[in-house]
């Protein structure tokens, strides 16, 4: 039976890595049409709808695969679970990076301009898309 530290550290890792997958590979490669140019500027486009949530639809039915006792403590008991689960985190994610963009444009910034925000818009978007989807409550004895 692994500790609670362990559960933990793999609970953290369950949520980061459909998280990270959604950001990284938001660059899909089709339908690079802008989203909204003046609010959002000229980076963010809709191929991030596409592929945000095809790779964390990807990583977390991955993990409820290897991982179903783990996987259950976020809401993920089936493979439609995990299609719900991963879809919810990649648009939390896209939304989470597209809000700081608005963000940026009202205080002027230019299109593509780094902030602090932008190091952690995106996980703040999907770890809470993806905690709002599970109902978790927190850490549960076996």
């Amino acid at each position: 039976m692994a500790s609670d530290g362990a559960w933990f550290v793999l609970g953290v890792l369950w949520l980061l890595f459909p998280i990270a997958a959604a950001n990284q590979m938001g660059y899909f490669p089709y339908w690079k049409e802008p989203v909204w140019v003046w609010g959002l500027g000229t980076n963010k486009t809709w191929d991030a709808y596409i592929g945000g949530p095809l790779f964390s639809v990807a990583v977390t039915a991955l993990w409820w695969d290897i991982e179903p006792t783990l996987s259950a403590h976020f809401g993920v008991r089936t493979l439609g679970d995990a299609l719900a689960v991963g879809i919810i985190i990649g648009l939390g994610v896209v939304l989470g990076d597209q809000a700081n963009s608005f963000i940026k444009r009202r205080r002027h910034l230019a299109s593509g301009a780094s902030s602090v925000t932008d190091r952690f818009d995106w996980a703040l978007g999907g770890g809470l898309a993806a905690l709002g989807r599970s109902g978790h409550r927190g850490p549960r004895k076996p």
